[in-house]
């Protein structure tokens, strides 16, 4: 009986970590982070697909530790304030644009901040994207352009994929243009 109480608090702990690691929030947040850290990639000319471990771990020891602490502190400033501030200028464009429309007053601060992430990610994707877009054929493109010419691809589960990403596209840009003023 205590082999099974071991095996039931075992399976609850996976459990909980399988429930936070799908949670959409968190997974946005990290996925900003990709994205963000993407960035720094495409404009250090660092191509994470041709690095071993070792080589990366070489990399990281050349960086100093004041690049590190910008890029984030920019990261940290840019989902705190600079996106959030976005998401309330485009509410107050849309009552200018639409007054008597609907808003949903009565949204919590982290469906507030789920809307400010989802904007987060739609920018800085759409940054990385035309980052990527400028730099010479030969070098680091980056995620998003990867990403975009794999969309191109045949097959069916470049088709699911294909749906997928529209699908969660369509989420973002919907969340990002939530009215909640």
């Amino acid at each position: 009986m205590a082999d099974g109480s071991v095996v039931e608090k075992v399976l609850d702990k996976v459990s909980g970590v399988l429930e936070k690691m799908t949670d959409m929030r968190m997974f946005l947040l990290g996925l900003t982070l990709i994205v963000y850290v993407d960035i720094w990639l495409i404009q250090a000319n660092v191509n994470p697909g041709m690095l071993t471990f070792e080589t990366g771990i070489a990399h990281l020891k050349t960086v100093s530790i004041e690049t590190i602490v910008a890029c984030f502190l920019a990261y940290s400033l840019l989902m705190a304030l600079v996106f959030p501030a976005l998401r309330y200028l485009i509410g107050a464009l849309w009552m200018l644009i639409s007054p008597g429309s609907h808003f949903h007053e009565n949204r919590g601060a982290e469906a507030k901040q789920f809307s400010n992430w989802a904007l987060g990610l739609l920018l800085l994707s759409v940054y990385s994207a035309s980052q990527g877009f400028l730099v010479p054929a030969f070098q680091y493109k980056g995620m998003i352009h990867h990403t975009w010419h794999y969309l191109f691809l045949d097959g069916f589960t470049v088709m699911i994929f294909r749906v997928t990403i529209g699908l969660f596209c369509f989420f973002c840009v919907s969340s990002a243009l939530e009215k909640d003023l």
